[in-house]
């Protein structure tokens, strides 16, 4: 008997490692585009990270918010990216993936610089309000259709487990990265010399975001050697061009009348919006959101939580890190699931893992809990994630993929700002800067909100995948 599951394992095993094998043998032959995408991400990931990882203590400690209006920022600038993706998703189609791309990390690289030496706080929420998610929305939402241009359905699955590797490589990097630096930093900051023009003294939170200036310029370096092009289902690799916005008597520039211009605006997302599974989609996300916002719990609420329970030497950078390093290796390893599965019960069973293991932390504030919800949660994330990108990007239209993934992420953007609200509420109750704290609670609320998302999503399974066809048709 004890044969027979040892060999059933070996099967198991073997059966991983030749997909894992066969399906980065299938990355090869793809264009540099596609490994430029992927730096780029990696790079983002760690300038978001890093800043998302201090933000909400930058906000409450540096410019003294309290937890709540410090969440509802938070949420905001995030809400704010979806906003302005909306509104620049029908440029990003016209311009292409090379523009989108540049014009996007010259408004981060700027952004960055303000919200690194910002000499008021004015000047911060001009950045974190305005520059910055101008900057994500015209430059990230373009590297899912740039992979998907980049890559054929052989190959897809695997693009993007890795793109969600690098996220995570990415996020690796800047979470323990913020402890070092606290330890480092806390009490003098980091001196910045400008030779003939001076110096700058910045604290340890400035510091970082310092840090991350470096990170964009790399990006912006990298976006100019982009090129215009896409994979056939043969492996051929052809140039593309974008949709400019040409002057035409049909669709002019430049109509005398604002209302024609606004109409002009909007028909790519009426368009859009009637497009093959658009609005079973939008419900699945919707419905997911419980789950999506744990990646906004982990970054920027259980940084708060950690410290004030276990006390300066708690190191929340180095629990994240956890998630980002587990992922990096499980989220192309696991690409089989869907295979086996299907994409849909993929994201259903990851998101499950992820959501139950926000109970862990109702038992206590330790590092034995924090590690298993960490551990477990990243399983989780490794099979949903990269699957949710794949069922997302395969539906969108071709031609429009800008403007179907701004109108997708609109309304998850302000869930998302009413989540950051609430998480905000719970963490200023059940655990505040001074007095008594029942983090169990909130963490038990926390966790019902997220295990509601995959079981509202398989309860509408029959609206959201109505022939079992586990992915959406591309």
């Amino acid at each position: 008997m004890g044969q027979n599951r040892v060999g059933a394992v070996r099967n198991v095993a073997v059966s991983v490692l030749n997909s894992f094998r066969r399906g980065f043998k299938s990355l090869r032959a793809q264009p540099r585009e596609l490994w430029m995408a992927l730096v780029i991400k990696m790079l983002e990931a760690y300038a978001f990270g890093a800043t998302s990882f201090v933000l909400v203590r930058f906000l409450s400690g540096d410019l003294g918010l309290s937890d709540t209006e410090a969440a509802w920022a938070y949420g905001l600038s995030i809400t704010l990216l979806g906003i302005y993706t909306m509104f620049v998703g029908v440029l990003v189609d016209k311009l292409g993936v090379k523009k989108s791309l540049v014009l996007g990390t010259t408004f981060l690289l700027f952004s960055r610089v303000m919200l690194t030496f910002a000499p008021s706080n004015a000047f911060v929420f001009l950045a974190l309000f305005g520059l910055l998610p101008i900057g994500q929305a015209l430059g990230l939402p373009v590297l899912v259709t740039g992979l998907k241009r980049y890559t054929n359905k052989k190959s897809r699955s695997y693009a993007f487990s890795l793109f969600h590797a690098m996220l995570n490589v990415g996020a690796f990097m800047a979470a323990p990265f913020s402890d070092y630096a606290k330890g480092l930093w806390k009490e003098e900051g980091l001196t910045i010399n400008f030779w003939s023009l001076g110096s700058v003294q910045l604290p340890v939170y400035r510091a970082i975001f310092f840090t991350t200036i470096i990170a964009t310029a790399m990006m912006f370096v990298i976006a100019l050697f982009v090129r215009e092009i896409k994979v056939t289902e043969e492996g051929e690799v052809v140039k593309v061009f974008p949709n400019r916005m040409t002057q035409t008597s049909s669709d002019p520039l430049l109509p005398k009348k604002w209302w024609i211009l606004l109409a002009n605006w909007f028909r790519p997302f009426a368009e859009t919006a009637r497009a093959g599974r658009f609005w079973q989609l939008l419900l699945f996300l919707i419905l997911l959101v419980g789950v999506r916002a744990l990646t906004s719990v982990l970054n920027g609420f259980f940084p708060s939580y950690f410290e004030r329970e276990l006390g300066d030497g708690a190191r929340p950078g180095t629990i994240s890190a956890i998630n980002s390093g587990m992922v990096i290796f499980l989220a192309p390893a696991l690409a089989f699931v869907a295979v086996r599965v299907g994409t849909f019960r993929a994201i259903l069973i990851g998101a499950t893992m992820s959501a139950v293991a926000v109970f862990f932390l109702t038992f206590g504030a330790a590092m034995s809990t924090a590690v298993a919800f960490v551990v477990m949660y990243s399983i989780g994330e490794a099979i949903w994630y990269p699957r949710l990108n794949e069922y997302v990007s395969t539906t969108a239209p071709e031609g429009r993929e800008g403007s179907f993934m701004s109108l997708i992420a609109l309304p998850m953007f302000f869930v998302k700002m009413s989540m950051s609200g609430l998480y905000g509420y719970l963490l200023a109750t059940y655990c505040p800067k001074e007095g008594p704290r029942d983090s169990g609670m909130m963490w038990f609320w926390v966790g019902l909100m997220a295990l509601a998302s995959p079981l509202l999503a398989y309860v509408f399974r029959n609206v959201i995948d109505k022939k079992g066809s586990n992915l959406p048709p591309a």
